[in-house]
């Protein structure tokens, strides 16, 4: 796979817009002919982050602030 034109962080600590190759399941330094090609203009790619943040689910949000809604979340 490759991500072309996103927004990675790099080790200078700066936002560089390059393209992202993927070898199985691996970040890759070598170029891949992969016809399996994103467009990741306007993203941004930043090692390690996982973002576990929602609102709710299940007809509730966390915003209700009532026992109810947390109990079904």
């Amino acid at each position: 796979m490759i991500i072309k034109n996103a927004n990675v962080f790099s080790e200078e600590g700066r936002f560089i817009k390059k393209d992202i190759y993927i070898d199985k399941d691996r970040i890759s330094k070598d170029i891949t002919n992969d016809s399996n090609i994103l467009d990741g203009e306007g993203l941004y790619a930043i090692p390690g982050l996982t973002d576990l943040h929602f609102h709710g689910c299940v007809g509730h949000d966390f915003c209700d602030g009532t026992h109810e809604a947390i109990q079904a979340i």
